[in-house]
């Protein structure tokens, strides 16, 4: 198993989708690799259906994030995109338009 670490911004808000008794939450990041290159991943975080998802309304576009995670590239149309499974997922700050200070439920 590869494992990857990375900070970055989320880049549209999180979305909750149920797939075959899986709660999944989706959303991007962008990870600042230079000052001319930002990479982006797709992230996803796989839950029991009687698993909170409350991490959804937190992931907010800009909201800064540290992820833990498996990589996986899929390629389409000869463009290969990273994917990152995520184990562990970190709040580093909140979305520029947020004023939360609320704890983030698990």
């Amino acid at each position: 198993m590869y494992k990857i670490i990375f900070t970055g911004n989320v880049g549209k808000d999180a979305e909750v989708r149920e797939i075959k008794g899986y709660k999944v939450i989706n959303f991007t990041v962008a990870i600042k690799v230079s000052k001319e290159l930002t990479q982006w991943t797709e992230c996803a975080i796989w839950r029991k259906l009687d698993q909170s998802v409350g991490i959804a309304d937190y992931l907010k576009k800009g909201t800064k994030v540290l992820i833990e995670g498996e990589p996986s590239v899929e390629i389409y149309n000869e463009k290969a995109y990273l994917k990152t499974k995520v184990g562990n997922v970190e709040l580093l700050g909140t979305a520029p338009a947020q004023n939360q200070t609320e704890d983030v439920p698990f």
